[in-house]
């Protein structure tokens, strides 16, 4: 019995995983581009760390391991 299974995941998934086979794209002019927001919460109960942790993540460092894993920096 043959059972096939199929779904839309974002590419950066696909790209890093092992059990995901690639067989179709959508254009990327057929959707707005995906924003991902970050932001310290006010509610936070550790906001100085939550707040360097989004001080990295807009680093050069960070950008670097993002881009390795198929995200591309925003305007």
């Amino acid at each position: 019995m043959f059972i096939s299974e199929a779904g839309f995941v974002w590419d950066t998934i696909a790209l890093t995983s092992n059990k995901v086979k690639i067989v179709a794209t959508a254009p990327a002019n057929s959707h707005k581009p995906v924003v991902i927001p970050a932001a310290v919460v006010a509610a936070s109960k550790n906001s100085a760390a939550a707040s360097k942790f989004l001080e990295y993540l807009q680093s050069d460092e960070a950008m670097k391991v993002f881009e390795k894993n198929g995200f591309i920096k925003g305007k």
